[in-house]
């Protein structure tokens, strides 16, 4: 069955271009995807999803605007239906379980072989959804990153790049109080 039988289509959003290209190239020559889309920022990624109503969106964490934490939550509401991976250097053991709290299928971490990538991507895209399991109720209970709202694992992701509590406030559009608060 091709990908126009089975109606998918692709936004993938990064910030880096290679990235979105390999991606690209990848979807289309290992999968025959040929509607793929890309975003390079927060604000194209909503756009994107608007106008061209993809059936799965390969996103990375982090981007020059904001990152897939703050738009996750209300894509579920937005776009019923739509398959989202997370595509990240962050590793996977601390943020993981965060992103499935939004409904991400899949978590990959760009330092995958290539065949962990392409065999995640032909799962991801060809198939079934899960049913039945709410997202990330697989994940470990000891993990205690799984205990952090997404606020603080924003704060946390600052604070392990070195960056200090005032910079962390102003990036995030937070008091330094509740950075601090966060912090703790």
């Amino acid at each position: 069955m091709d990908e126009q039988e089975k109606g998918i289509s692709v936004m993938t959003a990064d910030d880096h271009t290679i990235v979105r290209t390999g991606l690209h190239m990848l979807l289309q020559v290992r999968f025959g995807i040929t509607r793929v889309f890309e975003a390079a920022s927060c604000a194209e990624l909503l756009t994107g999803l608007r106008r061209h109503r993809p059936s799965h969106l390969i996103v990375d964490s982090i981007f020059k605007d904001g990152n897939s934490l703050e738009v996750l939550p209300g894509l579920a509401g937005l776009f019923p239906g739509l398959r989202i991976m997370v595509y990240s250097m962050l590793p996977a053991e601390v943020y993981e379980p965060a992103f499935r709290k939004y409904g991400v299928q899949c978590y990959l971490h760009k330092g995958s072989s290539q065949e962990m990538i392409e065999s995640t991507l032909q799962q991801f895209l060809f198939q079934p959804a899960p049913t039945g399991t709410p997202a990330g109720a697989a994940v470990a209970s000891d993990n205690p990153f799984t205990q952090l709202s997404a606020r603080e694992l924003e704060v946390l992701h600052y604070l392990l790049r070195g960056e200090a509590i005032g910079d962390i406030s102003q990036a995030l559009n937070l008091h330094k109080n509740t950075v601090s608060t966060l912090k703790s």
